[in-house]
């Protein structure tokens, strides 16, 4: 194990072990989708509704500046996002990788599972990647995990389904103090 620490750091194999976890819980719900009733992964945020709804309105033919929710059944006219297309486009990669004979929503949301991984991963490889930078001891990753662990903001964040734009903002911001301190 010392061997193994001496060539991948412990702030990796931290990353990596988080991601892991990640991943497992996305694959006891990949298969699950479609869902018969309720909410699929406990999101209530109607912003990620709102964002998977544009990218199948966009990945079925609509417009890439067409930022209009139209399928969203606001009460008075449908609802502008213009802001997050960087994310859709995350979205839509992860809807390319999977089979097309699969229906689209499908996809989209299987696309939903995958990105707290991603954002996650982000945000703990900048976190980490900072604390090299201004405090390399040991105890600074610990406490840079338990800080992930403890705080409810993140886990809402990085909650499993949610494609709302918060995470990767905060995985961006976490890179730009990487940048600062460089």
């Amino acid at each position: 194990m010392r061997k193994l620490t001496r060539q991948l750091p412990i702030a990796t194999l931290s990353v990596f072990a988080v991601m892991l976890a990640h991943f497992i819980f996305v694959l006891t719900k990949w298969h699950a989708i479609p869902f018969s009733g309720g909410l699929p992964v406990g999101q209530t945020d109607p912003d990620t509704w709102l964002r998977l709804t544009l990218v199948r309105d966009w990945l079925a033919g609509g417009s890439w500046y067409d930022h209009f929710v139209h399928h969203s059944n606001a009460p008075l006219a449908p609802i502008g996002s213009p802001w997050t297309r960087p994310v859709d486009m995350v979205i839509a990669f992860f809807v390319q990788l999977q089979p097309p004979d699969i229906e689209l929503s499908t996809r989209i949301l299987r696309a939903s599972l995958l990105l707290p991984v991603l954002w996650m991963g982000l945000l703990l490889a900048g976190m980490m990647r900072t604390v090299k930078l201004i405090a390399p001891f040991p105890a600074a990753y610990v406490m840079v995990m338990l800080l992930v662990i403890t705080q409810p903001g993140i886990w809402n964040y990085f909650m499993l389904g949610n494609a709302d734009h918060h995470a990767p903002l905060a995985a961006l911001f976490v890179w730009v103090l990487v940048g600062v301190f460089t």
